[in-house]
């Protein structure tokens, strides 16, 4: 992986795929990665820091089923990343395109902060009915 400044950005590089960052955003998610390494001591964590969690989620009764990633922009609205999704066949999708579309049996991965990821599962994944 590399990474070099540019102007005001940050380009990440690995393998085909760049990613582009604001010298801002890159400063801030340092500072927090920073204080969170700081926070632990002899195994504890001494502050309140929440960190970002992996889950899996079923989506047996969804209203996802049927629609596509890109449709729900579920990072943009909840700011969580789906990060893999594993149909009832057993195939795992990762990184899944936005065109994609879930299916009745889909699991899916999501990385993102505790409360961000109960706010999806309560609105897509399981609602209220």
């Amino acid at each position: 992986m590399a990474a070099a400044a540019a102007g005001h950005h940050w380009s990440y590089s690995r393998g085909r795929s760049d990613l582009r960052l604001p010298d801002e955003q890159v400063r801030a998610y340092l500072r927090a990665f920073r204080e969170a390494l700081d926070s632990f001591e002899f195994g504890h964590v001494r502050s309140q820091t929440v960190f970002p969690e992996l889950r899996e989620m079923d989506l047996l009764a969804s209203p996802l089923v049927g629609g596509s990633l890109g449709r729900y922009q579920i990072r943009t609205r909840f700011g969580v990343t789906v990060i893999s999704v594993t149909r009832s066949s057993g195939t795992m999708i990762v990184n899944a395109p936005s065109d994609l579309t879930f299916e009745p049996g889909d699991t899916i991965r999501v990385i993102g902060l505790p409360d961000k990821i109960e706010e999806l599962r309560s609105q897509l994944i399981a609602p209220k009915k």
